[in-house]
C-alpha cells in the first residue's frame, strides 16, 4: 500500500486539512484545496475513483464538487462514494452550490455510485467503516484498511505533522487491546533530506512560508548538497537567488533553527520526565523559556501538569526542604483542602498537620509560620483571624460577596417595566 499524506491538520493552522491518498487511486477525505495540492505535486485527480468520506464538514468535504469536475473531464467515468448514508443529498447539495447552474451536468457525465456498507472492497484491500465520536458531528466514522499482511498503525501525540516532511520516529511494537498490532512513538525527530528532490519538497512543504516550488528549485539548483549548511550558517547567499530577499532567508534560517531546538527541548523534557505530549504542550506554551521556568520553579507549570507530577520530577535534583517546594506544598495543599471541605477557609492548625506529612526530615512550626508570613507578604496567602486561604480564592469570595449585596438591594426586583428599561440598556450598548 502506498499512502500520501495530503494534510493532517485542522481548519486552524497552515497545514492541509487531513487527506489521504491510497495507491493513487483512493482519497480518504477531499477538504478543501486538494485538488490544488495534488495538481501542484504532478498528481492529476483524474485518476482518482474511489472516494471515502469520514464525515461532512467542510474541511473533510468541500472540494468534491471540483474532484467531480476533473474527474468530469477525463477518460474514466467510474466514480464510488463510500460514505454515510444521506451522503448523495449533501453531495447534491455541495454541487448546487458549487456549480449552481451547472452541477447536474457533471453528474451526467460520471457514473457516481454512493455506498453506506460497513465493509467492503476496492482493489485488493478489505475496508471496515466503525462509528467514532467527533462531538456534535453525527454520523462520523473512521475506517480500517487490510491487505494481505498485517495491519499497522502508528499511535503517539506530535507538535504538528507535515505531509512533505519525513519523521525518525522512536518507540516500540506494542499490542492495542482494540486495535491491535500498532508502533507507539515515545519522540520523534525531523528528518532532514540531503537528495535533490527531497530537498526542494522539504523546502516547499509549507513549513517556511512564503517558499514555493519554483523558488525553492532555484535554492537547491545552487547550493545543491550543501543547502541545508548554507541555510544554517551563512542564509545570506540566499538572497542572492531571484524571488529570495533578506527577510525571507532569515526567515528559514529561523525555522530550521527552530526545528532543531524544538527536537532538543522535546528530548530533554522527556529525560526530566516529562511525556512527549506535555513536551510538545509545554514546549508550544513556553518556547525557550521553559527550561528556565523548570530550574527556578518546576511548580508555575500545576495548571498544566499535576503537582504530584511536578513534585517528583524536582525531587530528583532538589532537597525536599527546599523553599521554592515548601512553598508550592502550602499553596497546594490549601487548594486541596478547599476542594476537599467545600470551605474557602482553612485553620492554620490543621494545614499544618497535613504539611509535616510531606517531609521525611522534621517539619517544625517556626517553619511553617515564617513560610506562612513570607506568602502573606507576597500576597499569595489572606489570613482571616485563625484560618488561612489562597488571595485568588479570598478575592472570589468578595467579588461574590458583592454581587449577593447588590442584588438584595434591588428594590421591586420583579417590575416588568423596570425589566424592558434595562434590556433596552442592554441593547443599545451591545
Amino acid at each position: 500500500m502506498k499512502v500520501r499524506v495530503i494534510g493532517s491538520g485542522s481548519i486552524w493552522n497552515e497545514y492541509n486539512s487531513a487527506s489521504y491518498l491510497l495507491d493513487d487511486d483512493t482519497i480518504i477525505d477531499c477538504p478543501n484545496g486538494m485538488c490544488k495540492y495534488l495538481l501542484r505535486q504532478g498528481i492529476t485527480p483524474k485518476n482518482i475513483s474511489n472516494v471515502l468520506i469520514t464525515h461532512f464538514h467542510g474541511d473533510h468535504c468541500f472540494d468534491i464538487p471540483f474532484y467531480l469536475l476533473i474527474k468530469s473531464r477525463g477518460e474514466g467515468k467510474n466514480v464510488n462514494i463510500y460514505c454515510s448514508s444521506d451522503g448523495k443529498r449533501r453531495v447534491d447539495k455541495l454541487l448546487s452550490l458549487a456549480f449552481p447552474n451547472s452541477g447536474v451536468n457533471i453528474y451526467k457525465e460520471l457514473n457516481i455510485k454512493y455506498s453506506s456498507k460497513k465493509e467492503f472492497k476496492i482493489n485488493n484491500y478489505k475496508v471496515s467503516k466503525c462509528l467514532v465520536d467527533h462531538g456534535n458531528m453525527h454520523p462520523a466514522y473512521g475506517y480500517l484498511i487490510k491487505g494481505k499482511n498485517k495491519v499497522i498503525g502508528f499511535t503517539g501525540n506530535f507538535a504538528e505533522i507535515n505531509e512533505d516532511v519525513d519523521y525518525i520516529l522512536y518507540g516500540k511494537l506494542i499490542i492495542h487491546p482494540k486495535y491491535g498490532l500498532q508502533y507507539s512513538v515515545d519522540s520523534y525527530e525531523i528528518s532532514v533530506p540531503s537528495d535533490t528532490d527531497s530537498l526542494i519538497m522539504y523546502l516547499s512543504s509549507g513549513m517556511f512560508k512564503g517558499i514555493g516550488t519554483k523558488t525553492a528549485k532555484k535554492i537547491v539548483e545552487r547550493f545543491g548538497s550543501d543547502t541545508v549548511d548554507v541555510i544554517k550558517d551563512n542564509y545570506e547567499e540566499l538572497a542572492l537567488i531571484s524571488g529570495m530577499n533578506m527577510k525571507k532567508a532569515r526567515m528559514i534560517h529561523d525555522k530550521m533553527i527552530e526545528n532543531d531546538v524544538n527536537q532538543d527541548l522535546i528530548i530533554k523534557l522527556n529525560g526530566y520526565g516529562f511525556s512527549v505530549k506535555e513536551a510538545i504542550d509545554l514546549s508550544t506554551m513556553y518556547g525557550l523559556d521553559l527550561i528556565n521556568i523548570i530550574e527556578e520553579n518546576i511548580y508555575e507549570l500545576v495548571d498544566y501538569v499535576s503537582f504530584d507530577k511536578l513534585d517528583l520530577i524536582f525531587l530528583k535534583d532538589h532537597d525536599e526542604m527546599s523553599s521554592v517546594r515548601i512553598k508550592a506544598l502550602i499553596k497546594h495543599n490549601i487548594k486541596t483542602m478547599c476542594y476537599e471541605s467545600g470551605d474557602t477557609l482553612i485553620h492554620k492548625e490543621e494545614l499544618f498537620i497535613r504539611m509535616k506529612r510531606c517531609f521525611k526530615k522534621s517539619f517544625s512550626s517556626n517553619m511553617y509560620v515564617a513560610y506562612i508570613n513570607e506568602l502573606l507578604s507576597e500576597n499569595e496567602l489572606v489570613e482571616v483571624e485563625d484560618n488561612i486561604t489562597l488571595y485568588e480564592f479570598y478575592e472570589a469570595e468578595k467579588y461574590i460577596l458583592s454581587d449577593i449585596n447588590r442584588i438584595s438591594n434591588i428594590k421591586d426586583a420583579v417590575n416588568s417595566k423596570k425589566i424592558d428599561e434595562y434590556i433596552k440598556l442592554y441593547e443599545k450598548r451591545n
